[in-house]
């Protein structure tokens, strides 16, 4: 009585101190004058002790192989499970893992057979009758490195020149890949290498940057990534760059400058990307011109623009991948003399002989450097000429005709040109008393200090 106690037709074991495992109980009617019990058929049990299993596990963490790898476990035996099973422990639900994929016994858990995918948590589970007993454990797969898809599906990776790049190349597997880059292009590069860790495989990321692509990184040169650990083969995938590179500045030069003209020419581009130069679009001002590459070394002319006007002349050459950037220089047409004016010009009439002195310079300050006189019997028939090379003197023409009607215009020359001629003006010879000299000729131009003179 000391051991049980009686709650209505229910007998409680209240305390174990003289209760073993295999004891019988046996429970009837108890007569208390003669001390007798009789038991009822059904009142005789025997006891068992002992509780439901539990795991012991030496390691938190298991590595696995593709082929079973073994690992210590220690499960009491009281009494000795008969049932064990392996669940898979993914998004808080339990599935059974294939019994061919582990094996059991009471002292070792061999697993087998995973992928890398499998890696996880994972709860064991014993049962004996009292009961079932279980314990959580991580399993990594051991596994070759694999590459995963490139940030740059496209083969080869398509890249504008002077761009910068980036190729990322991903492995798993575990233990932890290493990453190395191989590459025949351009030293100026660079990588880096992250590891990720969710717990159950490793993945590393390496980046192969580029910091200004140029032509001659995708010219015979691949870009290698390798993917390597302890378990299985490396593995690795080549990287090929298409360079789309345009030409580089191509300069529009003057050669030569006048008030409203400008003749220049195309000094071509040093780099042509890669890619032969077709074409070249030129402009200054609004005047814009394509010209194709076999026309580069020829003059082009622009005309009508502003005198003494600032351009722009914008140059830019074309090949296969488009136009290339555009250079601009700047140049001024320049002026010619304003126009000179007959009526200012000094005419001292001798005879038959005219002495003309004439001075007028350039819009810009640029002296005049010549003067051409033409003359003549009417305003329509202007055909005789004079140049006179030295303006600063006077100058004569001699020999005309006495007594005669003269008309004639005059226009002036500095470094950039021929001015407009004159408004057209008169002069009268007069009677001469004596006979000229030279025979009659008429319209010899003299003065002093003159060169390049004609007589006509």
């Amino acid at each position: 009585t000391d051991d049980f106690v009686r709650s209505g037709s229910n007998l409680k074991l209240k305390r174990m101190k003289s209760i073993f495992d295999g004891a019988t109980i046996s429970y009837g009617r108890y007569d208390r004058l003669s001390g007798k019990l009789t038991v009822l058929p059904e009142g005789r049990t025997i006891l068992r002790l002992g509780h439901a299993p539990i795991i012991v596990l030496r390691v938190s963490v298991v590595s696995a192989a593709k082929k079973m790898t073994s690992f210590p476990v220690d499960i009491s035996l009281t009494p000795a499970p008969d049932f064990f099973r392996l669940f898979s422990f993914k998004n808080g639900l339990l599935s059974p893992v294939d019994a061919s994929k582990f094996k059991f016994n009471l002292t070792h858990i061999s697993v087998g057979g995973l992928t890398l995918e499998e890696s996880g948590n994972y709860q064991l589970q014993a049962r004996n009758c009292f009961g079932t007993g279980s314990k959580t454990i991580k399993i990594r797969v051991q596994a070759p490195t694999t590459l995963l898809p490139p940030f740059f599906p496209n083969d080869p990776i398509p890249v504008n020149c002077n761009n910068s790049l980036v190729i990322r190349c991903r492995a798993s597997g575990y233990p932890a890949p290493r990453i190395a880059w191989v590459y025949t292009g351009s030293p100026d590069v660079s990588t880096w290498t992250n590891a990720s860790d969710d717990g159950f495989r490793v993945t590393n990321e390496s980046v192969l940057t580029f910091r200004h692509v140029d032509r001659y990184d995708g010219v015979n040169s691949d870009y290698t990534c390798v993917a390597y650990n302890d378990v299985g083969n490396d593995t690795n995938q080549t990287f090929r760059l298409n360079v789309s590179c345009t030409p580089g500045f191509c300069s529009l030069n003057a050669v030569e400058i006048s008030n409203d003209t400008i003749v220049a020419r195309i000094d071509p581009p040093r780099i042509d990307g890669g890619k032969p130069v077709h074409r070249y679009r030129v402009r200054i001002g609004s005047q814009e011109k394509f010209v194709d590459k076999f026309n580069e070394n020829k003059s082009i002319t622009f005309d009508n623009l502003e005198p003494g006007s600032s351009h722009e002349l914008l140059c830019a050459a074309y090949n296969k991948f488009g136009s290339g950037p555009v250079k601009i220089t700047q140049n001024d047409t320049k002026n010619h003399p304003r126009q000179a004016k007959a009526e200012d010009a000094l005419v001292v009439v001798d005879c038959n002989r005219v002495t003309l002195s004439y001075v007028v310079s350039g819009d810009d300050g640029s002296p005049v450097l010549a003067y051409e006189f033409l003359y003549g019997p009417s305003p329509d028939n202007l055909t005789r000429s004079a140049l006179v090379s030295v303006p600063d003197k006077p100058n004569k023409i001699e020999n005309l005709k006495s007594n005669q009607e003269y008309s004639w215009k005059i226009r002036a020359r500095n470094e950039f040109g021929w001015g407009e001629y004159s408004r057209v003006a008169e002069f009268h010879t007069e009677e001469c008393s004596t006979p000229t000299k030279g025979g009659g000729q008429e319209g010899g131009l003299r003065g002093g200090s003159v060169s390049g003179s004609q007589t006509v």
